[in-house]
């Protein structure tokens, strides 16, 4: 740890609610780098509780936003509005993303009018401090944490660097209702450094701005395993684990559909989801599994703090990981899944076959392919012999443990975040 340095880091929400639990383990290898760690969610509201601990030196600023729908519009009336409408109108680009960059832009400065009011009051730094500034997400962090650099440069602090991680919606442009993200070239012109967690989303941002290429670079994920070897799973059943988020992009439904074919073949099968959502959205999913498949042959779990996943993964004798999703960044649970030694079958999106290996640790298979495809992929699996089977199995430990091991991957993220450039 050095003294005197401290780092800034810019979240949607962590500690507070949910998301973002890839943070629970690179939290740690950050507060033992930095003298202090000051973190600052961006959009958390006074009813979010504090949901993860964090080390004796990382404090917390507690912001309170307001991001329902009267609270988006009330951003937009924020008193810069005129300068950014003036530097908008040049931008050589449609009427509609116009609009777009008007929206991201005025939400990101009133954010950050919040910020800098709660930080003026709550945060004291020594003048002697050097300063890093991480923004998790290439989109409202970075903003905020491009004018939380500009605030302290004019009051005379040094601010060593300023980075930010991309993932999936904060970079994957394909994924978004207009095929077009905001700020792209503000944004990278005022980091030091971007790191999307796939070449994925490394190709996506040299696409877009590629004057600024040598910015952009690499810097995956990492996971903690319960387990340091090999662990020998059974593929004689069908025992299927996924784990994400209830929201459309995730395709749930199909892993239901796919399922319901092994009832109409008479194939036995089980399945295990674990994650939650919105609760309508939720509602519905729950309720077209109990339309399509047989009570007692699957159970959705909710929401599963991070920590307790991968044991319900050695406790429970699954066989298979599935992820059928339509967007992602590199999915942290499919390396939670390599870690416990289990194949995987996923949809080819975003950073995904930087790590899946089709025929090596799993498969990969076209996002849209039909469940009726899906199933027979499944059926494959399991009909591999026992040593076939377990090779796979061995290939998806061995994915985790050179490529996605969380020690190894943070401590040198953090040493090179501190020491010069990454």
């Amino acid at each position: 740890m050095k003294k005197n340095q401290n780092l800034i880091l810019l979240t949607n929400y962590f500690p507070f609610w949910k998301g973002e639990e890839y943070l629970e383990s690179e939290i740690k290898y950050l507060s033992e780098t930095f003298e202090k760690v000051i973190i600052i969610p961006v959009m958390i509201n006074e009813s979010m509780k504090q949901t993860r601990s964090v080390p004796s030196n990382v404090d917390i600023l507690k912001v309170s936003t307001d991001h329902s729908l009267k609270g988006k519009i009330r951003m937009l009336t924020y008193k810069s509005s005129g300068e950014i409408k003036n530097e908008i109108r040049k931008m050589p680009i449609s009427f509609s993303k116009k609009l777009f960059e008007y929206y991201f832009q005025m939400r990101s400065l009133a954010i950050w009018g919040i910020v800098k009011e709660k930080f003026e009051k709550e945060i004291d730094l020594s003048i002697n401090t050097s300063i890093y500034i991480y923004s998790y997400w290439f989109y409202l962090t970075s903003m905020v944490g491009i004018e939380l650099k500009k605030y302290l440069v004019d009051k005379g602090y040094e601010v060593k660097k300023i980075i930010s991680r991309a993932h999936g919606y904060d970079v994957n442009e394909n994924a978004n209702f207009l095929n077009y993200l905001p700020s792209r070239e503000y944004l990278l012109r005022n980091m030091d450094f971007v790191y999307p967690v796939s070449t994925y989303g490394e190709n996506m941002l040299i696409q877009r701005v590629p004057n600024f290429k040598e910015k952009v670079a690499v810097r995956k994920l990492g996971v903690k395993s319960i387990s340091d070897m090999f662990i020998q799973h059974d593929n004689k059943k069908i025992y299927l684990v996924s784990c994400s988020t209830i929201r459309p992009l995730k395709k749930i439904e199909k892993i239901i559909d796919t399922l319901s074919l092994c009832e109409k073949r008479g194939i036995d099968y089980k399945w295990v989801h674990l994650g939650s959502g919105k609760t309508s959205y939720e509602k519905k999913i729950r309720k077209y599994a109990k339309k399509k498949l047989v009570e007692g042959k699957y159970e959705f779990y909710g929401y599963v703090k991070n920590k307790d996943v991968m044991s319900i993964y050695k406790d429970k004798e699954v066989s298979l990981f599935i992820n059928v999703s339509e967007s992602e960044g590199t999915p942290v649970s499919i390396m939670e899944a390599f870690s416990m030694s289990l194949p995987v079958i996923a949809s080819d999106v975003g950073g995904t076959s930087d790590i899946v290996k089709d025929g090596y640790n799993g498969f990969l298979v076209d996002f849209q392919i039909t469940h009726r495809d899906l199933l027979e992929k499944i059926i494959d699996l399991n009909n591999f012999s026992e040593e076939k089977y377990n090779e796979m199995s061995r290939n998806a430990f061995l994915t985790w443990q050179t490529m996605l091991n969380e020690e190894k991957n943070y401590q040198k993220f953090c040493q090179e975040l501190l020491e010069g450039d990454i």
